[in-house]
């Protein structure tokens, strides 16, 4: 009887871990999705997410050891998104914000910008103006902006190089 319980035991467990869901798990920083329009309205994929407007932030040169540059595979950019998201501020507008990674061994600059949207992915307006971020050299730095109207269902931040 000993037996049969541990095999019916084993074979159980076995089946269990058999069917134990798996999902895949991200780490680290990610590229932001790159665009070729300059404005992107009404690309639902592009919303609530960073995007790229300047090839140069997407995909650079790097020397390998014998000094021969060479294209870098394009989620190696020199920029990364460590992390984006929004809340609700106490005024009931939308607040979004984005952490940068500089991956170079340069200090860079770029600007960014918001675009808000309603629940219908609509336009709210104009997006907001372009906002200097310095990143220094194998750094972070922040992007914070927040939206004039309530009626906020979306955002898009976007990222050019600074000017």
């Amino acid at each position: 009887m000993a037996r049969y319980c541990d095999v019916l035991f084993a074979a159980v467990l076995t089946l269990a871990v058999g069917c134990e869901e798996r999902t895949a798990i991200y780490e680290g920083p990610a590229p932001a999705i790159r665009t070729t329009a300059d404005s992107g309205i009404g690309h639902a994929q592009t919303l609530n997410t960073v995007v790229f407007l300047d090839d140069s932030l997407q995909i650079k040169l790097f020397k390998d050891e014998f000094g021969q540059e060479y294209p870098e595979w394009p989620w190696r950019s020199s920029i990364a998104v460590e992390a984006t998201d929004s809340r609700r501020t106490p005024t009931d507008t939308l607040e979004v914000w984005a952490i940068f990674r500089n991956r170079s061994d340069r200090p860079v600059q770029l600007e960014a910008r918001a675009a808000f949207y309603d629940a219908t992915q609509a336009p709210l307006g104009e997006p907001s103006s372009w906002q200097r971020i310095h990143l220094p050299p194998n750094g972070t730095h922040h992007y914070t902006e927040r939206s004039l109207d309530i009626d906020v269902g979306y955002y898009r931040i976007e990222v050019r190089e600074g000017r």
